[in-house]
Protein backbone atom coordinates (compact mmCIF):
# COMPACT_ATOMS: atom_id res chain seq x y z
CA UNK A 1 0.00 0.00 0.00
CA UNK A 2 1.16 3.27 -0.85
CA UNK A 3 1.71 5.61 1.94
CA UNK A 4 2.64 9.47 1.77
CA UNK A 5 3.12 12.22 3.72
CA UNK A 6 0.62 14.94 2.02
CA UNK A 7 -0.62 17.65 4.19
CA UNK A 8 -2.98 20.92 3.66
CA UNK A 9 -1.03 23.02 5.59
CA UNK A 10 2.07 22.14 3.58
CA UNK A 11 3.55 25.60 1.68
CA UNK A 12 3.24 23.38 -1.05
CA UNK A 13 0.40 23.26 -3.48
CA UNK A 14 -1.62 19.21 -3.21
CA UNK A 15 -0.49 18.51 -6.63
CA UNK A 16 3.10 19.70 -5.72
CA UNK A 17 3.58 17.06 -2.92
CA UNK A 18 1.93 13.83 -4.48
CA UNK A 19 4.47 14.44 -7.59
CA UNK A 20 7.42 14.85 -5.20
CA UNK A 21 6.16 11.93 -2.82
CA UNK A 22 5.96 9.22 -5.78
CA UNK A 23 9.40 10.49 -7.33
CA UNK A 24 11.06 10.30 -4.41
CA UNK A 25 9.59 6.61 -3.71
CA UNK A 26 10.58 5.73 -7.05
CA UNK A 27 14.06 7.72 -6.81
CA UNK A 28 14.48 5.47 -3.69
CA UNK A 29 13.71 2.28 -4.67
CA UNK A 30 10.66 1.98 -2.27
CA UNK A 31 8.14 1.89 -5.16
CA UNK A 32 9.47 -0.65 -7.42
CA UNK A 33 9.65 -0.43 -11.83
CA UNK A 34 5.96 -1.66 -12.35
CA UNK A 35 4.45 -1.60 -9.33
CA UNK A 36 0.78 -0.54 -10.55
CA UNK A 37 -0.20 2.57 -7.87
CA UNK A 38 -3.53 3.54 -6.77
CA UNK A 39 -6.32 4.18 -9.31
CA UNK A 40 -7.54 8.27 -9.13
CA UNK A 41 -10.45 7.22 -6.98
CA UNK A 42 -8.63 5.27 -4.57
CA UNK A 43 -5.58 8.05 -3.99
CA UNK A 44 -8.31 10.57 -3.46
CA UNK A 45 -10.46 8.19 -1.43
CA UNK A 46 -7.17 7.60 0.88
CA UNK A 47 -6.20 11.04 1.35
CA UNK A 48 -9.66 12.92 1.20
CA UNK A 49 -8.87 15.05 -1.67
CA UNK A 50 -10.12 15.97 -5.41
CA UNK A 51 -9.95 13.40 -7.40
CA UNK A 52 -9.19 16.56 -10.23
CA UNK A 53 -5.61 16.78 -7.93
CA UNK A 54 -5.15 13.37 -8.80
CA UNK A 55 -5.39 13.53 -12.44
CA UNK A 56 -3.30 16.50 -12.87
CA UNK A 57 -0.33 14.92 -10.48
CA UNK A 58 -0.34 11.73 -12.15
CA UNK A 59 -0.83 13.34 -15.60
CA UNK A 60 2.33 15.73 -14.81
CA UNK A 61 4.42 12.05 -13.50
CA UNK A 62 3.54 10.41 -16.75
CA UNK A 63 5.37 13.75 -18.88
CA UNK A 64 8.21 13.46 -16.48
CA UNK A 65 9.01 10.10 -17.18
CA UNK A 66 7.98 8.44 -13.86
CA UNK A 67 4.77 7.00 -14.32
CA UNK A 68 2.94 4.98 -17.14
CA UNK A 69 -0.38 4.33 -18.00
CA UNK A 70 -2.18 0.82 -19.55
CA UNK A 71 -5.30 1.04 -20.95
CA UNK A 72 -8.01 -0.23 -18.48
CA UNK A 73 -5.46 -1.25 -16.18
CA UNK A 74 -4.02 1.85 -14.24
CA UNK A 75 -1.06 4.01 -13.96
CA UNK A 76 2.37 1.67 -13.06
CA UNK A 77 5.97 2.91 -11.25
CA UNK A 78 8.34 3.93 -14.62
CA UNK A 79 11.45 1.52 -15.29
CA UNK A 80 14.38 3.83 -14.20
CA UNK A 81 16.87 4.71 -16.59
CA UNK A 82 19.97 2.37 -17.44
CA UNK A 83 22.77 2.57 -14.84
CA UNK A 84 25.16 5.61 -16.11
CA UNK A 85 22.15 7.95 -16.64
CA UNK A 86 20.67 10.16 -14.13
CA UNK A 87 16.95 11.37 -14.64
CA UNK A 88 17.03 15.37 -15.79
CA UNK A 89 17.57 17.32 -12.61
CA UNK A 90 18.44 21.01 -14.26
CA UNK A 91 16.35 23.79 -14.42
CA UNK A 92 16.42 23.11 -18.39
CA UNK A 93 14.69 19.68 -18.31
CA UNK A 94 12.64 20.31 -16.04
CA UNK A 95 11.01 22.98 -17.89
CA UNK A 96 10.64 20.90 -20.87
CA UNK A 97 9.15 18.00 -18.62
CA UNK A 98 6.39 21.32 -17.27
CA UNK A 99 6.49 21.91 -20.81
CA UNK A 100 5.47 18.48 -22.16
CA UNK A 101 2.73 17.81 -19.42
CA UNK A 102 0.80 21.60 -19.87
CA UNK A 103 0.92 20.61 -23.25
CA UNK A 104 -0.76 17.33 -23.04
CA UNK A 105 -2.85 18.50 -20.47
CA UNK A 106 -4.17 21.52 -22.52
CA UNK A 107 -4.38 19.10 -25.55
CA UNK A 108 -6.92 16.89 -24.03
CA UNK A 109 -8.87 19.37 -22.11
CA UNK A 110 -12.41 20.27 -22.86
CA UNK A 111 -12.84 22.26 -25.97
CA UNK A 112 -14.33 25.04 -24.24
CA UNK A 113 -12.00 25.88 -21.36
CA UNK A 114 -9.78 29.09 -21.68
CA UNK A 115 -6.34 28.54 -20.20
CA UNK A 116 -4.32 32.03 -19.45
CA UNK A 117 -1.57 32.22 -22.02
CA UNK A 118 -2.45 29.45 -23.58
CA UNK A 119 -2.31 31.32 -26.95
CA UNK A 120 -5.55 29.76 -28.38
CA UNK A 121 -9.20 31.58 -28.18
CA UNK A 122 -12.23 30.05 -28.01
CA UNK A 123 -13.80 28.71 -31.59
CA UNK A 124 -16.77 30.65 -31.23
CA UNK A 125 -14.46 33.89 -31.61
CA UNK A 126 -13.24 32.59 -35.22
CA UNK A 127 -15.28 33.10 -38.59
CA UNK A 128 -15.97 29.21 -39.07
CA UNK A 129 -18.54 30.43 -41.74
CA UNK A 130 -16.21 32.45 -43.98
CA UNK A 131 -13.10 29.96 -43.24
CA UNK A 132 -15.98 27.31 -44.72
CA UNK A 133 -16.54 29.58 -47.80
CA UNK A 134 -13.47 30.37 -49.01
CA UNK A 135 -11.96 26.55 -48.48
CA UNK A 136 -15.22 25.84 -50.79
CA UNK A 137 -14.78 28.60 -53.61
CA UNK A 138 -11.21 27.14 -53.07
CA UNK A 139 -11.86 23.76 -53.83
CA UNK A 140 -14.15 24.33 -56.83
CA UNK A 141 -10.71 25.86 -58.92
CA UNK A 142 -9.27 24.00 -61.47
CA UNK A 143 -5.22 23.52 -61.32
CA UNK A 144 -1.93 22.21 -59.04
CA UNK A 145 -2.38 24.39 -55.96
CA UNK A 146 -4.66 22.10 -54.30
CA UNK A 147 -1.50 18.95 -55.09
CA UNK A 148 1.46 20.99 -55.52
CA UNK A 149 3.79 22.57 -53.10
CA UNK A 150 4.04 25.42 -54.27
CA UNK A 151 7.11 28.07 -53.95
CA UNK A 152 9.25 27.46 -50.79
CA UNK A 153 9.00 31.23 -49.45
CA UNK A 154 5.00 30.73 -49.74
CA UNK A 155 1.93 32.03 -51.73
CA UNK A 156 3.17 35.14 -53.69
CA UNK A 157 -0.17 37.09 -53.66
CA UNK A 158 -0.58 36.68 -50.03
CA UNK A 159 2.98 37.89 -49.47
CA UNK A 160 1.68 40.78 -51.98
CA UNK A 161 -1.06 41.60 -49.76
CA UNK A 162 0.98 41.40 -46.62
CA UNK A 163 2.80 43.92 -47.73
CA UNK A 164 0.07 46.35 -47.92
CA UNK A 165 -0.86 45.54 -44.36
CA UNK A 166 2.66 45.72 -43.04
CA UNK A 167 2.26 49.36 -44.30
CA UNK A 168 -0.87 50.24 -42.62
CA UNK A 169 1.58 50.10 -39.33
CA UNK A 170 4.28 51.54 -40.70
CA UNK A 171 6.55 48.80 -42.10
CA UNK A 172 8.16 49.29 -45.34
CA UNK A 173 8.18 45.43 -46.92
CA UNK A 174 9.00 43.57 -50.14
CA UNK A 175 7.42 40.43 -51.22
CA UNK A 176 10.99 39.04 -50.96
CA UNK A 177 11.75 39.65 -47.39
CA UNK A 178 8.34 37.72 -46.49
CA UNK A 179 8.94 33.67 -45.59
CA UNK A 180 5.09 32.23 -44.67
CA UNK A 181 5.00 29.43 -42.24
CA UNK A 182 2.90 27.02 -40.87
CA UNK A 183 1.89 28.96 -37.93
CA UNK A 184 3.74 31.33 -35.75
CA UNK A 185 5.51 29.01 -33.63
CA UNK A 186 7.00 27.34 -36.80
CA UNK A 187 8.41 30.84 -37.23
CA UNK A 188 9.96 31.23 -33.89
CA UNK A 189 11.63 27.89 -34.15
CA UNK A 190 13.08 28.61 -37.57
CA UNK A 191 14.19 31.41 -36.32
CA UNK A 192 16.02 29.32 -33.49
CA UNK A 193 17.27 27.03 -35.70
CA UNK A 194 18.86 29.90 -38.33
CA UNK A 195 20.38 32.64 -35.03
CA UNK A 196 21.08 30.31 -32.70
CA UNK A 197 23.61 27.39 -31.65
CA UNK A 198 23.67 25.19 -28.26
CA UNK A 199 25.43 27.52 -25.47
CA UNK A 200 23.81 31.16 -27.10
CA UNK A 201 22.40 33.34 -24.98
CA UNK A 202 18.20 34.47 -25.61
CA UNK A 203 16.35 36.79 -23.63
CA UNK A 204 12.82 36.43 -23.26
CA UNK A 205 9.99 38.66 -21.38
CA UNK A 206 9.15 37.14 -17.99
CA UNK A 207 6.64 36.06 -17.63
CA UNK A 208 6.16 35.18 -21.44
CA UNK A 209 5.34 32.42 -23.72
CA UNK A 210 5.97 28.82 -22.62
CA UNK A 211 6.08 27.55 -25.95
CA UNK A 212 8.74 29.73 -26.63
CA UNK A 213 10.85 28.90 -23.33
CA UNK A 214 10.42 25.13 -24.33
CA UNK A 215 11.70 25.28 -28.13
CA UNK A 216 14.74 27.34 -26.63
CA UNK A 217 15.40 24.78 -24.18
CA UNK A 218 15.37 21.82 -26.38
CA UNK A 219 17.70 23.36 -28.70
CA UNK A 220 20.15 23.89 -26.07
CA UNK A 221 20.16 27.78 -25.34
CA UNK A 222 20.30 29.39 -22.18
CA UNK A 223 17.11 31.36 -21.37
CA UNK A 224 17.21 34.32 -19.50
CA UNK A 225 14.09 36.38 -18.76
CA UNK A 226 13.44 40.16 -18.34
CA UNK A 227 11.12 41.16 -16.22
CA UNK A 228 8.23 42.38 -17.50
CA UNK A 229 6.71 46.16 -16.50
CA UNK A 230 3.21 47.36 -17.52
CA UNK A 231 4.99 49.69 -19.65
CA UNK A 232 7.30 47.10 -21.11
CA UNK A 233 10.53 44.85 -20.17
CA UNK A 234 12.38 46.50 -17.01
CA UNK A 235 14.82 48.59 -18.81
CA UNK A 236 17.40 48.87 -16.57
CA UNK A 237 17.62 44.97 -16.13
CA UNK A 238 17.34 44.69 -19.78
CA UNK A 239 20.87 46.55 -20.51
CA UNK A 240 22.37 45.27 -17.00
CA UNK A 241 21.70 41.10 -18.09
CA UNK A 242 22.57 42.08 -21.96
CA UNK A 243 26.23 43.52 -20.58
CA UNK A 244 27.07 40.63 -18.34
CA UNK A 245 25.44 37.54 -20.63
CA UNK A 246 25.80 39.34 -24.46
CA UNK A 247 22.89 37.81 -25.72
CA UNK A 248 22.21 37.47 -29.78
CA UNK A 249 18.33 37.68 -29.73
CA UNK A 250 15.70 38.95 -27.52
CA UNK A 251 12.14 37.59 -27.97
CA UNK A 252 9.48 40.06 -26.82
CA UNK A 253 5.96 41.23 -27.74
CA UNK A 254 5.61 44.61 -28.48
CA UNK A 255 1.24 45.01 -28.01
CA UNK A 256 -0.94 42.94 -26.02
CA UNK A 257 2.14 40.76 -24.33
CA UNK A 258 1.17 36.66 -23.47
CA UNK A 259 0.29 36.27 -20.68
CA UNK A 260 0.29 39.86 -19.20
CA UNK A 261 -1.51 41.71 -21.59
CA UNK A 262 0.48 44.71 -21.08
CA UNK A 263 1.53 46.91 -24.31
CA UNK A 264 5.18 48.68 -24.53
CA UNK A 265 4.94 52.40 -24.45
CA UNK A 266 6.48 53.94 -27.53
CA UNK A 267 8.91 55.90 -25.40
CA UNK A 268 10.27 52.67 -23.94
CA UNK A 269 10.11 51.18 -27.22
CA UNK A 270 12.47 54.04 -28.26
CA UNK A 271 14.81 52.75 -25.40
CA UNK A 272 14.69 48.98 -26.22
CA UNK A 273 15.71 49.41 -29.13
CA UNK A 274 18.85 51.70 -28.16
CA UNK A 275 19.54 48.64 -25.75
CA UNK A 276 19.97 46.59 -29.43
CA UNK A 277 21.62 48.81 -30.73
CA UNK A 278 24.86 49.21 -27.34
CA UNK A 279 24.74 45.49 -27.20
CA UNK A 280 24.32 44.38 -30.39
CA UNK A 281 21.87 41.78 -30.07
CA UNK A 282 18.66 40.90 -32.50
CA UNK A 283 14.79 41.69 -31.37
CA UNK A 284 12.28 39.35 -32.71
CA UNK A 285 9.17 40.58 -31.98
CA UNK A 286 6.35 38.24 -32.05
CA UNK A 287 3.06 40.41 -33.36
CA UNK A 288 0.04 37.51 -32.77
CA UNK A 289 -1.84 39.33 -31.12
CA UNK A 290 -1.40 42.52 -33.00
CA UNK A 291 -5.06 42.44 -34.64
CA UNK A 292 -6.39 41.75 -30.93
CA UNK A 293 -5.40 45.58 -29.91
CA UNK A 294 -7.96 48.67 -30.12
CA UNK A 295 -5.63 51.82 -30.98
CA UNK A 296 -2.72 50.92 -32.62
CA UNK A 297 0.82 51.71 -31.29
CA UNK A 298 4.07 51.52 -32.77
CA UNK A 299 6.00 48.36 -33.00
CA UNK A 300 9.64 47.52 -32.82
CA UNK A 301 9.88 47.08 -36.63
CA UNK A 302 7.80 49.93 -37.76
CA UNK A 303 10.77 52.18 -35.22
CA UNK A 304 13.52 50.37 -36.83
CA UNK A 305 12.29 49.45 -40.51
CA UNK A 306 13.88 45.77 -40.21
CA UNK A 307 17.17 46.63 -39.56
CA UNK A 308 17.89 44.91 -36.08
CA UNK A 309 14.39 43.38 -35.76
CA UNK A 310 12.69 40.52 -37.14
CA UNK A 311 8.78 40.64 -37.46
CA UNK A 312 6.56 37.64 -36.61
CA UNK A 313 2.79 38.13 -37.26
CA UNK A 314 0.07 35.07 -37.60
CA UNK A 315 -3.61 34.87 -37.86
CA UNK A 316 -4.16 33.01 -35.44
CA UNK A 317 -6.35 35.51 -33.20
CA UNK A 318 -8.95 36.49 -35.82
CA UNK A 319 -8.78 33.64 -38.35
CA UNK A 320 -8.53 30.07 -36.87
CA UNK A 321 -5.56 28.01 -35.33
CA UNK A 322 -3.81 27.08 -38.43
CA UNK A 323 -3.40 29.99 -40.85
CA UNK A 324 0.04 31.21 -42.38
CA UNK A 325 1.83 32.72 -39.95
CA UNK A 326 4.81 35.41 -41.05
CA UNK A 327 7.92 36.75 -40.24
CA UNK A 328 9.61 39.72 -42.37
CA UNK A 329 13.61 39.48 -42.22
CA UNK A 330 15.83 42.07 -43.54
CA UNK A 331 17.34 41.35 -47.36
Amino acid sequence: MLSLNIRAEDSRSLVEQIVAAIRCEIDERRLRPGTRIPSIRRFAQQYRISRFTVVEAYDRLVAMGYLHSRRGAGFYAQAPQPIGESRPENRADRDIEQLAWMTRHMSEADPSAIFAGGGWLPHDWHDQTGIRQSLNALARRNGGHLVTYGSPYGYLPLREHLCVLLGDIGIDAQAPQILLTAAASQALDLLIRLLLKPGDTAFVDDPGYYNLFGMLRLHGVQVIGVRRKPDGPDIEELEQLAVQHQPKIYFTQTAVQNPTSTTMTPHMAYRVLQVAERCNFTIVEDDVCSDLQRALTPRLATLDQLNRVIYVRSFTKTMSAVPPAVFGTPD
